[in-house]
């Protein structure tokens, strides 16, 4: 049956080096499947299912954490400081790739969108203002922390290349002022929105 209202749903689509079997993509959410702060066989066998059913990219990690400043652990979510973190995600890369789809990874900092209850240090965002969704009352980043969460992020990637995924989300304009993805932003009339712009780098 020929579909007429998206007529490219089922073609190839070519990005960067790799080549997406089709334009059926899930998006990275949370499921709170993670254990300890590692992605488990519950969350690997809800990814591989979506591969299965015939996605052709599989982004996966909403709840993701490049620094222990931004705790997730405790709500089930992936934290890649953790070097053990790339067996994890050589596993569920290939069982991704194993049914035919290519995988992605997020990474990310809550900044005062995290929960202060689950960290072991004050929440840290570009300012001390209080996050009006979670509650959360941060302290404001130094300079020299900033540095840090830059690192952190690009050590993180070098967790997510190690662990065999095609691509990587780095989220280039924030909009949701909960949340430090590269880019840090505090614009409270935007507040409850989402990151919509992304650069995927490739390996």
């Amino acid at each position: 049956m020929t579909d007429t209202l998206f007529p490219r749903r089922f073609s190839p689509l070519r990005l960067g080096a790799r080549e997406a079997r089709n334009r059926i993509v899930s998006t990275p959410h949370t499921t709170g499947f993670g254990v300890g702060g590692f992605p488990g066989e519950r969350w690997l066998a809800y990814e591989r299912e979506k591969a299965r059913g015939g996605a052709g990219t599989i982004m996966m990690f909403g709840s993701a954490s490049v620094h222990p400043s931004s705790p997730v652990a405790a709500a089930g979510g992936i934290e890649y400081w953790d070097p053990a973190i790339v067996t994890h995600l050589r596993a569920m890369a290939d069982a991704v790739h194993a049914s035919g789809a290519l995988c992605l990874a997020q990474v990310s900092h809550w900044g005062r969108g995290g929960d202060g209850r689950y960290a072991d240090e004050p929440l840290l965002a570009p300012s001390d203002e209080p996050d009006e969704t979670h509650h959360g009352i941060p302290r404001a980043l130094t300079k020299a922390e900033i540095l840090v969460l830059v690192e952190a992020f690009g050590q993180a990637a070098r967790h997510v290349k190690a662990g065999g995924y095609d691509l990587l989300p780095a989220i280039l304009k924030l909009i949701d002022t909960g949340h430090m993805h590269f880019t840090i932003d505090q614009q409270p009339y935007l507040q409850g929105f989402y990151p919509v712009m992304q650069l995927f780098w490739l390996k």
